[in-house]
């Protein structure tokens, strides 16, 4: 294969599973939307969490930044569906990562606030102004900031986090400050 072919080639297959992956969230979001009934399950926390940070830590490597967890003293359980909850986790993760510029830190920690439990997902990222926050989790928005740090994302990612943090009746806030980072909650 010639060089200008292979590189036809891979463009092909990247732009393939950009689709694969837009239509993957466009179905996540159709379910969600109609609250369809899911298998609820004790879901072990901790285990999720440590097990995203060691998936993710090459790639975090990679880009030479910082991943790091701080699990709680208790080993804690939620009820709820995990294959759900792990993607949830999984798009805050892969944002952090993304919107993180080299040498930067993503720190994740699970605490018991009284019978709540908070979990946060931290960046030293490029972070984002007030305006942009009002949009954050609406779909397919993306900023001009965003776009020309990251051309891989549809601009569903934080929607469906969002729509499956409310399908378990819970929310997601966000705090974040423009060249400081980001903090999801």
């Amino acid at each position: 294969m010639r060089p200008s072919n292979a590189e036809e080639f891979n463009a092909l297959v990247r732009s393939a599973e950009r689709m694969s992956r837009l239509t993957e969230d466009l179905l996540v979001l159709a379910r969600l939307d109609k609250k369809l009934a899911s298998t609820l399950e004790n879901i072990k926390l901790v285990e999720i969490l440590k097990h995203l940070v060691d998936q993710f830590q090459a790639q975090a490597t990679a880009k030479n930044l910082t991943l790091s967890y701080q699990p709680p003293n208790d080993s804690l359980f939620i009820k709820g569906n995990s294959e759900q909850i792990l993607r949830l986790f999984i798009n805050l993760i892969e944002n952090a990562i993304h919107y993180t510029s080299s040498g930067g830190k993503i720190n994740i920690s699970a605490s018991l606030l009284g019978s709540w439990l908070e979990i946060k997902v931290e960046d030293t990222g490029c972070g984002m102004t007030p305006e942009q926050l009002e949009h954050i989790f609406d779909r397919f928005w993306r900023s001009d900031t965003s776009r020309s740090q990251w051309t891989g994302g549809s601009g569903l990612g934080l929607a469906i986090a969002k729509s499956i943090a409310e399908s378990h009746g819970r929310k997601i806030a966000v705090t974040s400050q423009l060249e400081v980072g980001s903090s999801f909650i």
